[in-house]
């Protein structure tokens, strides 16, 4: 089945080409070889691109966080803040990001709704 889809493809680069007029079967053949090289190039070639697409996502990554702590640790020394990465544990509430002086985030608002 291949063949013939392939063939059928042939005919129809052929007919595209003006060339349907007389072709001699070592053409034919020569043709569906060149295809068939160019075909694996291709396949080589997005193979090659998704990994150059997979190296490049992780130094991008890489870079960003190196970029984000040196920005998070440019804004430390600048402001005197205390920052921390954002992770999945603590919270508003956690008094390790807070700077010395500020009060408690319990006590920092009054107009806080009391239930």
């Amino acid at each position: 089945m291949p063949t013939y889809t392939a063939l059928g493809s042939l005919v129809l680069e052929m007919k595209a080409h003006d060339y349907f007029s007389c072709w001699r079967v070592g053409v034919v053949f020569m043709t569906a070889r060149s295809w068939r090289r160019r075909s694996s190039r291709l396949e080589a070639l997005k193979a090659e691109t998704q990994e150059l697409r997979s190296n490049l996502e992780k130094i991008l990554q890489k870079n960003m966080n190196s970029l984000s702590q040196l920005f998070t640790a440019s804004l430390d020394q600048r402001f005197g803040l205390k920052l921390v990465q954002l992770t999945d544990v603590g919270g508003f509430d956690d008094t390790e990001t807070l700077p010395l002086d500020a009060p408690l985030p319990s006590e920092a608002s009054p107009l806080r709704t009391q239930y």
